[in-house]
């Protein structure tokens, strides 16, 4: 049976994303995770700005999920030591401190989240001239660094020091953006931000409304490049026409 004129089959993106969030309602939360992020890679690749608004929310609900998981058990484990490819993670809350720096962090992270395991890693890195603690998070494309107070022990840090830091960390990954830049730059800083920080709520607020703003940027540009041509059009440009008859058959005028 053929498919009715006038159906439109759902991009991959939407689908993908309608899978999330299908995924996310049976309770699988880290596969949804996976679906989700492989569908905002679809949406962008397809400039499908409407789609990407969308999936923010399934993300951040499953990132959710899996961070109250981790902080659930209230207990942070200090790692001080080398972190191999082959480790394997337990829940709960971890930082990250020197010798290991940011790289050693994110390892941990996405060992974690390949073995369904909900855990929050945190890196610290040395305190400052003026006794500040430097917390730090990577992703290929960006590094976020926050300073914040100390917490009462450096070497028991407790859960309302650790959430604090996460949450200022997130904070200067939206701080830290060009207020210049184009909300499609604005929407890529920010996919970059939020591998390097997925935790935080707030980088996905202000990755939805970039996606709305780039939507709204996208559809103006279209439209202006509609109205240029079409006033190209009316200046008398050449216009492409079809060939007349007679050029087709040749000149029927000729006379031998």
């Amino acid at each position: 049976m053929t498919a009715m004129a006038g159906t439109t089959r759902p991009s991959k993106s939407s689908e993908l994303a309608a899978k999330a969030e299908q995924t996310l309602s049976a309770g699988d939360t880290f596969e949804a995770e996976r679906m989700a992020m492989r569908a905002m890679a679809s949406a962008r690749s397809e400039r499908d700005y409407e789609c990407m608004a969308t999936i923010v929310g399934t993300l951040l609900e499953a990132r959710q999920r899996r961070l109250k998981a981790a902080l659930s058990l209230k207990r942070i484990t200090i790692i001080d030591a080398p972190i191999g490819e082959d480790v394997k993670a337990s829940k709960g809350m971890y930082l990250v401190r020197p010798p290991q720096v940011g790289a050693d962090a994110r390892r941990l992270r996405l060992a974690a989240f390949e073995q369904n395991v909900p855990a929050v890693v945190l890196c610290r890195e040395p305190l400052t001239r003026i006794k500040l603690v430097p917390v730090v998070s990577i992703s290929p494309g960006t590094t976020v660094r926050a300073k914040v107070l100390p917490p009462k022990s450096l070497d028991k840090p407790d859960v309302p020091w650790f959430i604090a830091a996460m949450q200022a960390l997130g904070a200067m990954a939206i701080d830290s953006l060009d207020p210049s830049m184009s909300a499609e730059r604005r929407v890529d800083a920010l996919l970059e931000r939020l591998d390097a920080v997925p935790e935080h709520e707030g980088l996905h607020v202000a990755l939805q409304q970039a996606c709305l703003d780039a939507r709204v940027e996208r559809d103006q540009d279209l439209a202006e490049r509609a109205a240029r041509k079409c006033e190209k059009t009316d200046s008398g440009d050449p216009v492409a026409t079809r060939p007349r008859d007679d050029d087709e058959n040749g000149d029927e005028d000729q006379v031998e």
